[in-house]
C-alpha cells in the first residue's frame, strides 16, 4: 500500500491551508502532517481524518502495489505464413 502524498499536499494547498491548519482541524500535529506528505508514515486514523477533512474518498488516497499500471492489452496479431509452395 502506498499513499498518494502529492494529492494530499495538492488538496491542502488548493484550499489555502498550512500543515498547521490541517493538523489543528483533525486534532494532530504539524510534524505528523509533514511526515504523511513526505511519505514517511501513514497512520490509518490520521489518513482517514485527512480524507474526511478534504472530502476525498480514502480509496483515492491509497494505491496498492498490485494496482500498478499495466500495459494495455493488445489484440492478437494474425500469423502470416509464407509458403514457397503456393
Amino acid at each position: 500500500m502506498r499513499v498518494n502524498t502529492k494529492r494530499i499536499q495538492r488538496e491542502r494547498i488548493r484550499r489555502g491551508w498550512s500543515r498547521s491548519e490541517v493538523a489543528r482541524r483533525i486534532g494532530s500535529s504539524p510534524p505528523a502532517i509533514t511526515r504523511i506528505e513526505q511519505g514517511r508514515t501513514t497512520p490509518p486514523k490520521v489518513l482517514k481524518a485527512i480524507a474526511e477533512l478534504l472530502d476525498i474518498p480514502i480509496e483515492e488516497l491509497i494505491e496498492f502495489e498490485d494496482e500498478a499500471p499495466h500495459a494495455p492489452e493488445q489484440a492478437p496479431q494474425p500469423v502470416i505464413s509464407i509458403d514457397s509452395e503456393s
